[in-house]
């Protein structure tokens, strides 16, 4: 009888314990990341270094903002507009600049770290494991090298879909997967 029990205890679902320090370390690793790669972003951004497809999407969010929706006034339209990236509208609409969009593009390849600590709690992994997973995650010189990539496109704003779709499948959440296979972003 008492290994019954026992048996039903490991095969009931982990609940993951959050602290509040892990949380705040997470957060300052984040606003460093963003601090850091939008510093580098805006800097090349103001002396001439980014590409015409970041030219193109804030013309497509200024058009947007100004009622023709899903339109452009480029002379060649780039292919790369995604509905998804209506993410970023709201904070283009606070501030109308090209440099929104480098720093939401930073901001969000950086939220890519919750997941990865998601995930790395959920397969047990100590605090401090989880931590330094999300870490190696900001080190990583394929995350850098997107990062900083001047080329504004949409494939970067994947990285933490995907990444919560692992954390949703390995963690045996399925209404969470689903959500994240069918949303836009």
């Amino acid at each position: 009888m008492i290994a019954t029990n026992f048996a039903s205890v490991e095969n009931e679902p982990k609940s993951l314990t959050f602290y509040t320090s892990d949380i705040v370390i997470l957060g300052l690793f984040i606003v460093i990341y963003v601090a850091i790669m939008a510093h580098y972003l805006i800097n090349a951004h103001d002396n001439f270094y980014t590409f015409h497809n970041l030219a193109e999407f804030e013309n497509w969010y200024w058009q947007f903002l100004n009622g023709r929706p899903f339109t452009t006034s480029m002379p060649k339209p780039s292919p790369h507009l995604y509905v998804g990236q209506l993410v970023i509208l709201p904070f283009y609409a606070l501030w109308t600049s090209t440099k929104t969009l480098l720093i939401a593009r930073s901001f969000w390849i950086a939220f890519g770290a919750v997941p990865i600590y998601l995930l790395a709690r959920s397969v047990s992994f100590s605090r401090v494991s989880s931590l330094l997973a999300s870490i190696v995650f900001f080190l990583n010189p394929i995350i850098i090298q997107t990062s900083l990539n001047q080329h504004f496109s949409a494939e970067p704003f994947a990285i933490p879909v995907f990444l919560t779709a692992l954390y949703a499948i390995f963690g045996k959440r399925p209404i969470l997967f689903f959500f994240r296979l069918f949303s836009p972003v």
